[in-house]
């Protein structure tokens, strides 16, 4: 669904369009529509901020290292799905990093190290340039490569997007369409909240409740159990 058709199913349930017509756009609106694209907009960040890691949120980037740079911020690398530079960052996804220098037959892992550890290793005296082996991330989210490039390598990984509002009527959110129900009955919870509307505001706890956990079910990593104590 569009953020307009959004907007669009959410009047219909609060009973909105029954006494004003329903948003033929989610541009230049004013009163009760106004609100109601408002609401979509907040119960869709809202379901993003729930949990950092969703699936939706999770993209590719790549950059090309630079001779003897050992750090690298966001807005350098470049998005694989957007192929624009990052602007939407959230985090980055720690042992999904990789690297080849020639081509991806030269590719290989580059492990996550704590950048306490780091720093010592690789930023204390004199260091000699080499293929990095290790990454880090800064305390100002830049990635840290260890030793430092001594010739250009593409190096590469998973990242994920912070939470971002819609703003045309033609916007779709990330989640899996068979989800985007769990924006309408969340922003109707909110609409119901501002009105006062108890029995709405239930019903549509509920619908958001089911579509909610199996959203999480889909888009969350699976729980690992700990293994035995010994």
């Amino acid at each position: 669904m569009t953020f307009l058709e959004l907007c669009k199913r959410t009047a219909a349930e609060a009973g909105v369009s029954h006494a004003t017509p329903a948003p033929t756009t989610v541009v230049g609106q004013t009163g009760e529509l106004q609100r109601i694209i408002e609401w979509v907009n907040s119960a869709y960040e809202s379901i993003q901020n729930s949990h950092a890691i969703w699936k939706f949120l999770r993209f590719g980037f790549t950059v090309q290292t630079v001779v003897n740079q050992d750090a690298y911020v966001f807005s350098a690398c470049t998005d694989t799905t957007l192929t624009t530079a990052i602007v939407n960052f959230g985090s980055w996804v720690r042992d999904s990093f990789k690297i080849f220098q020639v081509s991806v037959a030269d590719e290989g892992e580059v492990p996550y190290m704590p950048y306490e550890s780091w720093r010592l290793y690789y930023r204390m005296g004199t260091q000699v340039a080499n293929r990095p082996q290790y990454a880090t991330i800064l305390p100002d989210d830049k990635i840290g490569l260890g030793p430092k490039p001594n010739l250009i390598y593409t190096f590469s990984g998973d990242y994920y997007r912070s939470p971002k509002k819609m703003a045309v009527d033609g916007d779709i959110p990330l989640m899996p369409a068979q989800f985007h129900l769990t924006i309408v009955w969340k922003a109707l919870m909110l609409y119901a909240g501002h009105e006062e509307a108890g029995s709405l505001y239930t019903h549509a706890q509920e619908e958001h409740r089911q579509i909610y956990s199996a959203l999480k079910l889909n888009q969350l990593p699976p729980i690992v159990m700990a293994g035995p104590l010994v």
